[in-house]
């Protein structure tokens, strides 16, 4: 009985190892280049961009590491190229990257885009990414009863916006006709912890109002998102 209690307890800890190394082995490591224009009649404060390149390494697959290097490539999701901005395209100041959560075979990642033209601006991709398959998770792949899903994102856009009025000391009416004439809401992007999940929403402010958005980053815990999550999906793990 003794030998059989040895065994069952060394099997534990052997399983408990592989699954630790096969959610955890994705190691992420920043390479920073920067690059010079050879354009024409640059300004001297554009001559240079310099980019924050997140090196992946530790997936035992290679098919799946190319899959999660194209997955968060900077050029591919913010529609340019390198040889663009190398050249007499300006606006690129720098790209850069966080990570946000990188356990249970999920990498979660915000890439930064950073530029200036008439004003400084900056574009945010949020990625959530299956080490498994290497590649992107969307709305679509992992939740169900999504109309009811809109309804308690807008329920809380709701007190967003008009905690932003309070603060920002103009009327509802005000920003709700700024949110109007600028947003094209579109539920693509979400971000996730040990908590729950977050729905993110850019309000497409321009510079001059900036400071006017509602905060776009709507929270709902894994308790709350029981119902709109497909069992058998990459996040059905945090709640079944």
């Amino acid at each position: 009985m003794k030998t059989k209690t040895i065994f069952l307890m060394i099997f534990a800890v052997s399983f408990s190892t592989q699954l630790y190394a096969q959610t955890s082995s994705l190691k992420i490591a920043s390479k920073k280049v920067s690059y010079t224009r050879k354009g024409e009649n640059i300004p001297d404060h554009k001559k240079t961009f310099e980019v924050n390149y997140p090196v992946i390494s530790g997936l035992k697959d290679p098919s799946t590491s190319k899959k999660v290097e194209s997955a968060i490539s900077y050029w591919k999701n913010f529609g340019t190229t390198l040889e663009e901005n190398i050249g007499d395209y300006t606006w690129l100041y720098s790209l850069d990257y966080k990570i946000n959560y990188n356990k249970n075979s999920i990498l979660d990642i915000s890439l930064y885009m950073e530029g200036s033209g008439a004003y400084p601006s900056t574009h945010v991709k949020n990625l959530v990414i299956d080490l498994k398959t290497g590649r992107r998770v969307n709305i679509a792949d992992t939740f169900t009863n999504i109309g009811k899903l809109l309804v308690k994102i807008e329920k809380a856009q709701r007190v967003a916006i008009a905690k932003a009025a309070q603060e920002d000391e103009i009327t509802l009416e005000e920003l709700n006709e700024e949110i109007r004439r600028n947003s094209r809401y579109t539920l693509e992007e979400f971000s996730i912890n040990d908590k729950g999940v977050t729905f993110l929403f850019d309000y497409g402010f321009p510079h001059a109002i900036k400071a006017l958005e509602p905060d776009g980053r709507n929270f709902f815990t894994w308790k709350e998102m029981r119902p709109h999550i497909k069992p058998n999906s990459l996040l059905g793990k945090f709640i079944y």
